[in-house]
């Protein structure tokens, strides 16, 4: 009576598929992992910043007084246009104490919003009408602006006062104001 020591060449071929199939689930798991890590890091750094892909859109400003904020949806995220009165530009300039990032050092924003008024002209604010804490809606009050949701306060600049749940100023979207004074948001021109 002989007994088979289980070495057949069936068996050698099963015990190499079954490594390659090991091998083949690795890899797709390793790719997967890596195409979610990669997406993953790429949606939190740019959740502030606006892709110049993005298509314009024109904003008439006709309509806006001084004191008055209109809000717009640009590509689903909220926008919101404020004409600033004379008052509003005093206060502005008079002083940066009690804000967290007075100086605009750690704002998202263009080249051109790195200025006091983070804006192209003294008239106009314009920004993204999203905190930036928890992304709550953004409302203008008498001489600031707060989220609606746990109350941080930014002054007509959108700069944050200091000891807020926010930490960071408003964040500014590409934009060009047209000889008509109406506003082109996007990098388009």
């Amino acid at each position: 009576m002989s007994f088979d020591s289980g070495t057949s060449p069936e068996s050698g071929q099963d015990t190499h598929k079954r490594q390659m199939l090991r091998v083949a689930t690795k890899l797709m798991v390793a790719v997967g992992v890596l195409a979610f890590v990669v997406l993953l890091l790429s949606s939190m750094s740019s959740s502030d910043s606006v892709s110049v892909d993005i298509p314009s859109m024109l904003v008439d400003t006709s309509g806006i007084k001084e004191g008055q904020v209109e809000y717009k949806l640009w590509h689903g995220r909220p926008i919101l246009i404020y004409k600033r009165t004379a008052a509003d530009l005093k206060a502005l300039k008079q002083s940066s104490q009690g804000l967290n990032d007075a100086d605009s050092e750690h704002s998202a924003q263009p080249e051109f919003a790195k200025t006091p008024l983070r804006s192209l002209s003294p008239e106009w604010f314009v920004a993204f009408s999203s905190g930036t804490d928890q992304g709550c809606p953004i409302k203008l009050l008498p001489n600031r602006f707060t989220d609606s949701c746990r109350g941080s306060s930014y002054d007509l600049a959108g700069r944050v006062y200091a000891d807020q749940p926010a930490k960071k100023n408003l964040a500014v979207p590409p934009y060009k104001i047209k000889p008509n004074g109406n506003i082109l948001l996007g990098a388009g021109g």
